[in-house]
């Protein structure tokens, strides 16, 4: 095979809002790769919170966060994890669509979850 094979994060990373990676969700529907290249992901953090990230193609190496464990969220309130129903960790999805938009589950401090779709403004 002459194709590449590179990482796009690894534990112990450094992500946007100064928190670092310790894993990313071990369930293949948390990541999501574009048609641009762009990678979103649902990641468990060293300071024992959860986040959605992504990692453009184009863009600086570190991934962007678009929702994270203690983040107000405009008109949705505070985000608390990306846990699915049922599974422990990080397990919200993040799909990315080739406008950047990231759809996943968000769940709230107040105990609420919702489906949302954010549109990043990196």
């Amino acid at each position: 095979n002459n194709g590449t094979l590179s990482a796009v994060v690894r534990p112990g990373d450094t992500l946007q809002g100064g928190s670092t990676l310790k894993s990313t969700a071990d369930l293949t529907q948390n990541s999501h790769i574009n048609n641009l290249g762009d990678v979103s992901f649902t990641a468990a953090l060293n300071d024992g919170g959860q986040g959605v990230y992504v990692r453009a193609a184009m863009g600086p190496a570190t991934p962007r966060v678009v929702a994270r464990t203690g983040m107000l969220m405009p008109g949705v309130g505070i985000f608390s994890t990306s846990q699915g129903v049922g599974f422990p960790g990080p397990s919200g999805g993040a799909m990315i669509n080739d406008l950047g938009q990231v759809m996943f589950i968000a769940t709230l401090t107040n105990g609420d979850t919702y489906l949302l779709v954010a549109t990043p403004n990196f």
